[in-house]
């Protein structure tokens, strides 16, 4: 989406389907599996 976004220029749909995709990718990811490489980084 952002090659379209950037090839076409920002539109309504294009940013809809790009704020969407972002919610669902916050809402099904678990945290914890955000924060463990974090973890295992910093000791």
């Amino acid at each position: 989406m952002l090659v379209a976004i950037l090839y076409v220029g920002p539109d309504w749909k294009n940013l809809s389907v790009l704020v969407g995709a972002m919610g669902i990718l916050v809402l099904v990811t678990d945290f914890d599996a955000i924060w463990h490489p974090v973890d295992r980084r910093l000791g």
